[in-house]
């Protein structure tokens, strides 16, 4: 028997003593173990072991005939250890000052050698604890194809190691690089590049200036990670994955890329956590991305998709996409997510093609319900640009663009759709990265829900197709169409709802043509309807946002609801004392101008849905039929061709001078009672303010109207042939004449009719 006294050092202290006293004994006891837990306090070396295969090793693609694979198997410590690919065909692996290679010493090389080249590489990462870090380096050019790192996903109480890997420099042309870190939907998967608890640093899984055929990273689980893609070139599929962590990063800087798709919060979710404050950043593409998909999946907060938005231009193909998606996916807690953000930024197509029926790029969002913001600006791709976003106070800015082509006006288009919510869509020329116009060779059309307030805001832009503005019944909401050419017909839609406001500035709309006396018009229709409500106001003036100019259309419909009823004593904050107020002060109407307040009928608008160019306007006489008026009290007020009343649209100076000048017909009803019309008073150097070939106006049964002109012009008089063109029912109707006016050649008072007095 040997004593555990003979292999541990005596102490010269110690001396033998003869009578068996326990507490030197104990006391002796003591300061053996003492030395004892010295001796096991050694740190561990790990381990990495290699092996030569031929024919398949799943999951690799199965080798050529007679070519040679390296697996690669690290050990259940903390492996660090780079792995080379040499020019010979030979494959070395070098361990950090702690990790060994196949149980050489530490610092000695291991390099393979075998008959035929290495053609494969297969990491398969040991099972450990999620305390365990596995840190990888794969580097060099050689024969080299297909790379896998491969970590099986484990049950939640034996999570994977941490995974930092780094592969620099290496070009694997005919291969494809695989990062499998647990199945998704099977499995809670380890972490890449990240640990358990949130680190002071992080060091993300890093591909950098290296070449593939194809390229794939999934990780699936509880833990936060990081992969980083840098100047790589990928001709091939791309695809990263990552888990249902917070904190998630996926970034792409300089790639040159195939179809790609980014994924974050997929698979499992044993932590319950939601994807809080994901980012996905790609940007300054050195040639092109086929197409790029990118999507977050969780329902936290703050969770960011940036392409393009912090270098460079990120350069799409002519046939490739753009999706950024945040769904906002009601997951764990029943939560809902909200203050996400997509940035779209400085887009550019590359590439030429002699198919006419090709689908060209385009760029897609899609935000679910929360407090969210999408912006495009600076993109110029040849196929549409679609934003959607669901219930919530959501912005939408685009800025700069330029979409579709001329030769296939399928494509140019944006379409806005916001829910339930105060949002607000403004199209302008400042850009994050630069100032522009924008220009659609098709239409622009923004849906906002019912929340109120919402805000539409076209400007400085050029649109070959139709504008459409649809907001809902939340009252309080604001579209304004300025500084634009537009070439189809513009439509502003705004249901139920006090208070609302549409500003129409500095707009070009349609075309029209001449032969002898016979003028076609060519689309141009501005169409504004504002339903039942008080306080709603309509302003159509030269003050653009960004610069001032008339407006011209060919044809002009604005119709209000009625006022919000007999009992309404809501007024319009732009003009006290009114209802709902139409502020006509400066455009050029080719044809015909129509403006209805309070009524039962909507004008007819023939042949005029939002492509038809032709268009023809019919609206009943106005001869006083009781049924053609609606149920609200009236007190409304329209202005032509002046601002008598001073009424001013929030942050705009009333216009002075101006013109107003219509081709056709000019057709004012108004229902109920104390109704007001003001025509002229722009005081335009012409000495014309308000100019119409025919003119019939109608103030309603109810009485008490008042109609003013100033500086007017009526060509030929009452379309109907009225001997008059203004005219109201009951008593106390009273008519203003301020001078310059004139009929069929005559300078004269306007004729009124018999329901009114001067």
């Amino acid at each position: 028997m040997t004593w555990l006294s003979r292999l541990l050092p005596q102490s010269p202290s110690l001396q033998r003593v003869a009578n068996r006293n326990n507490r030197t004994r104990q006391a002796q006891r003591r300061r053996r173990m003492s030395t004892l837990e010295t001796l096991e306090g050694r740190t561990l070396l790990s381990n990495v072991v290699t092996s030569i295969f031929a024919g398949t090793l799943a999951p690799l693609p199965a080798l050529p005939a007679g070519a040679h694979g390296l697996e690669i198997t690290t050990d259940t410590h903390n492996d660090t250890f780079t792995v080379t690919e040499n020019a010979n065909g030979t494959v070395t692996l070098l361990g950090n000052s702690k990790t060994q290679i196949n149980s050489l010493p530490i610092g000695t090389p291991f390099t393979t050698s075998t008959s035929l080249p290495i053609s494969a590489i297969y990491f398969n990462i040991a099972a450990g604890t999620s305390v365990n870090t596995n840190s990888i380096t794969l580097t060099g050019h050689g024969t080299v194809q297909n790379v896998l790192f491969y970590e099986p996903g484990y049950s939640a109480t034996l999570p994977a190691p941490a995974l930092y890997l780094n592969v620099t420099g290496v070009t694997n042309t005919s291969g494809t690089l695989t990062v499998d870190d647990g199945t998704p939907g099977t499995y809670v998967g380890g972490i890449l590049g990240g640990t358990t608890s949130t680190p002071t640093t992080l060091t993300p899984a890093t591909v950098s200036s290296s070449q593939f055929k194809a390229l794939s990273i999934t990780q699936v689980g509880c833990c936060q990670a990081e992969v980083a893609l840098n100047n790589d070139t990928v001709p091939g599929t791309v695809s990263v994955t990552e888990g249902t962590a917070n904190n998630d990063l996926v970034t792409a800087t300089g790639d040159d890329f195939g179809a790609t798709t980014i994924s974050q919060y997929v698979g499992l979710n044993p932590n319950g956590q939601n994807g809080a404050n994901d980012l996905v950043s790609v940007d300054d593409s050195r040639v092109q991305i086929l197409s790029l998909a990118v999507t977050q999946n969780g329902s936290g907060d703050n969770q960011k998709i940036l392409i393009g938005a912090v270098g460079s231009d990120v350069e799409i193909a002519l046939t490739g996409f753009i999706t950024a998606s945040q769904p906002n996916t009601v997951s764990y807690g029943g939560s809902q997510g909200s203050n996400d953000l997509i940035q779209i930024i400085s887009i550019t197509t590359v590439g030429t093609s002699n198919n006419p029926h090709l689908v060209p790029d385009s760029i897609t969002t899609l935000q679910g319900n929360g407090n969210d913001t999408t912006t495009v600006d600076n993109a110029q791709v040849y196929g549409n640009i679609s934003v959607t976003q669901g219930t919530g106070n959501d912005i939408v800015n685009i800025a700069a663009d330029t979409v579709g082509f001329t030769s296939l006006p399928l494509y140019g288009n944006l379409t806005v759709s916001q829910g339930s919510g105060t949002d607000s869509v403004i199209m302008n020329s400042n850009g994050l990265e630069g100032a522009g116009p924008n220009t659609f060779y098709g239409y622009v059309s923004i849906t906002q829900g019912g929340g109120g307030s919402d805000v539409a805001v076209v400007e400085e832009a050029t649109v070959s197709g139709y504008v459409y503005v649809s907001q809902g019944s939340g009252g309080g909401d604001s579209a304004t169409v300025d500084n634009d050419t537009v070439g189809g017909n513009i439509f502003v839609l705004q249901l139920n709802g006090g208070g609302d406001i549409v500003h129409i500035a500095a707009v070009t709309a349609g075309t029209s043509t001449t032969v002898g006396p016979v003028i076609t018009d060519l689309y141009g229709l501005l169409y504004i309807s504002q339903g039942n409500g008080g306080g709603d106001l309509v302003v159509v003036d030269s003050n653009g946002s960004e610069g001032t100019g008339p407006n011209s259309f060919n044809n002009v419909v604005i119709e209000q609801g009625n006022g919000g009823g007999p009992l309404n004593l809501a007024s319009c904050s732009a003009a006290p004392g009114y209802d709902d107020v139409v502020v006509f002060e400066e455009a050029t109407v080719t044809s015909d101008l129509f403006i209805v307040q309070n009524a039962t009928f909507t004008p007819l608008v023939t042949s005029a849905d939002l492509t038809t160019a032709v268009v023809t306007i019919s609206a009943p006489a106005p001869t006083g039929d009781p049924s053609l008026e609606g149920t609200g009290a009236g007190n409304d007020l329209v202005e032509i061709g002046g601002n008598y009343e001073g009424v001013n649209y929030p942050g705009i100076t009333p216009v002075v001078p101006a013109q107003v000048i219509v081709g056709g017909q000019t057709y004012v009803f108004q229902g109920g009672a104390n109704n007001e019309v003001d025509l002229g008073g722009a005081m335009d150097p012409s000495g014309i303010d308000f100019q119409t070939y025919n003119l019939d106006i109608w103030t309603g049964n109810g009485g008490g109207g008042f109609v003013t002109a100033q500086n007017t012009v009526v060509t030929v008089g009452s379309f109907y042939g009225y001997d008059w063109v203004i005219n109201g029912g009951a008593d106390g109707n009273t008519y203003l004449d301020l001078g310059g006016n004139s009929i069929a050649g005559v300078p004269s008072t306007l004729p009124y009719g018999p329901g009114y007095s001067g």
